[in-house]
């Protein structure tokens, strides 16, 4: 699976965290953290009409979350 995520960043100071690992809210100023992505990837890698044929879940944007490997991907609803 293709995770196009580069990085997450602070909202209010722009320090920069490891997309890779678990994060709450920036450790130097307490404000939430953004998701940052490689836009050029995106759109060279798939067209908003790939999306059309997919389940109506969050994980019809997979390529868009954070997420390094399938198996670590749970839901509490249907597939």
């Amino acid at each position: 699976m293709t995770c196009f995520v580069t990085h997450l960043e602070c909202a209010n100071c722009c320090e920069r965290y490891a997309a890779d690992q678990a994060h709450g809210l920036c450790v130097k100023c307490q404000k939430p953290l953004w998701v940052r992505y490689d836009l050029d990837a995106v759109r060279s890698a798939f067209a908003k009409g790939d999306l059309a044929g997919r389940a109506s879940t969050m994980w019809r944007y997979r390529e868009l979350l954070p997420i390094q490997d399938a198996e670590n991907i749970v839901s509490l609803g249907r597939a």
